[in-house]
């Protein structure tokens, strides 16, 4: 039985966190991985390229860019997305660093393993609340790995 590895966006495929996944999801199918992609729909060239060489996609219901707060809360929806492909690896690949947070609550309730790739890190992204921090400081440290743009983003956090 092949591995799954799930790879949670909250990004579109047309930019610089939509090639990294590309590539990403590129290498995994051609190294016989299960490769699935959780994000909103669209239909775009690279998108159907990466559907003839074997990578699933399951669609959101609500594009996280029209509301990034109810996307960021919505863990029914992480819980249904996890139940239907059953990961073995989940890689978030985020363009916001809360864009994922009920999906790694649920991750981390779940026993799922994950990975954390940070496309954007500014200090006014980060949340204020006190229980907020510990939450997002909780993800980090209960990640597999980090990956940021730079070891001062990987500070930021």
């Amino acid at each position: 039985m092949n591995k799954t590895v799930l790879v949670f966006t909250d990004s579109h495929s047309l930019c610089g966190i939509g090639d990294h996944n590309a590539a990403l999801m590129s290498a995994l199918c051609h190294a016989g991985y299960r490769t699935v992609c959780a994000q909103r729909q669209e239909d775009t060239p690279l998108q159907k390229h990466l559907l003839e060489i074997g990578v699933q996609y399951h669609w959101y219901e609500k594009n996280p860019e029209e509301d990034l707060s109810a996307f960021l809360n919505d863990k029914t929806m992480a819980m249904q997305v996890y139940y239907k492909v059953q990961p073995d690896l989940i890689y978030f690949s985020n363009g916001h660093p809360l864009s994922s947070f009920a999906a790694m609550d649920i991750a981390q309730i779940l026993s799922i393993p994950y990975v954390i790739r940070e496309g954007q890190v500014a200090n006014r992204l980060l949340p204020s609340k006190k229980e907020e921090i510990f939450a997002m400081r909780n993800h980090y440290l209960n990640a597999q790995n980090i990956i940021t743009a730079s070891n001062q983003n990987l500070d930021i956090l």
